[in-house]
């Protein structure tokens, strides 16, 4: 197992039957530089299209034109919190899954993000295999 920041790549099965023609798209929603890089480098080399963002209102700006993905979403972020952001996707009736990524992983946390919708919820740092399980099953949630 690798943890993300490293050169693992992601299986291609899970970007799907269509790999190499369609390429599949993530949010990541992370004001640290280092695991945006670190996610783009990783999925990238999997095959998806990544699109990070450092701020929450970044992610926003353009929400109504945005193809629907997965969300890899920060817990805490300096401008928003994760859950502020979540809530706002929700309130505008964005149901795209949210995989919830933080380094202060507690039960409390984990059943807020539960309770607001997002679909898994993981603690940093995290093998890129253990986070391709989880696309998975986004993707899945996408269908």
């Amino acid at each position: 197992m690798k943890d993300v920041g490293t050169t693992a790549d992601v299986a291609p099965e899970c970007a799907g039957e269509d790999h190499g023609r369609h390429q599949r798209v993530i949010y990541v929603v992370d004001d640290n530089a280092a695991i945006r890089k670190s996610l783009h480098f990783a999925l990238e080399s999997g095959g998806f299209t990544v699109q990070s963002f450092e701020r929450p209102s970044e992610f926003l700006e353009d929400i109504a034109e945005r193809k629907p993905a997965p969300i890899l979403l920060d817990v805490r972020m300096p401008e928003i919190d994760g859950f502020q952001l979540l809530q706002n996707l929700r309130d505008r009736a964005i149901d795209w899954p949210v995989i919830m990524m933080t380094a202060h992983a507690e039960i409390p946390l984990a059943a807020t993000a539960h309770k607001l919708g997002a679909i898994d919820f993981i603690e940093k740092p995290f093998a890129i295999d253990d986070l391709e399980e989880r696309l998975v099953a986004a993707f899945s949630a996408l269908s």
